[in-house]
């Protein structure tokens, strides 16, 4: 009895090992950096992005544009990123049929101020940096 326990409990904690990572998947945009590098502004400029500082430690990252963004929206949904409030963000506090109106955030930088649409209601602002 004590070998079949003892048997049965490394069948379950063998059960329980995770698997192996899988190798990582090589991106074409180059991961943000405190210091600046040629090669890393070349693969942002031919993934079509703009190599620049961003946030408030200014390391420097790729910024890609959205397709569609400045499009009107009421809600981040009809977005390819966040469906942004306010004139700040190319938007308005006009309330319609179907609430607020926004417009499709321009790219993928996360930092800075705003509200974001959900449902035609303006939720509440966020600032990120």
């Amino acid at each position: 009895m004590k070998y079949f326990l003892t048997g049965l409990s490394l069948f379950f904690m063998a059960a329980c090992a995770s698997p192996s990572p899988a190798p990582p998947i090589e991106s074409k945009v180059p991961e943000p950096t405190k210091d600046y590098s040629e090669a890393n502004m070349t693969l942002c400029a031919a993934a079509g992005g703009n190599y620049q500082r961003a946030g408030m430690l200014g390391w420097y990252r790729c910024t890609l544009p959205y397709s569609d963004g400045g499009k009107v929206c009421s809600d981040s949904a009809h977005c390819e990123g966040k469906c942004l409030a306010g004139p700040d963000n190319g938007g308005d506090w006009t309330m319609e049929k179907g609430g607020a109106r926004g417009a499709c955030q321009a790219n993928d930088n996360p930092f800075g101020c705003y509200s974001e649409l959900i449902n035609g209601r303006v939720g509440p602002a966020l600032c990120v940096d």
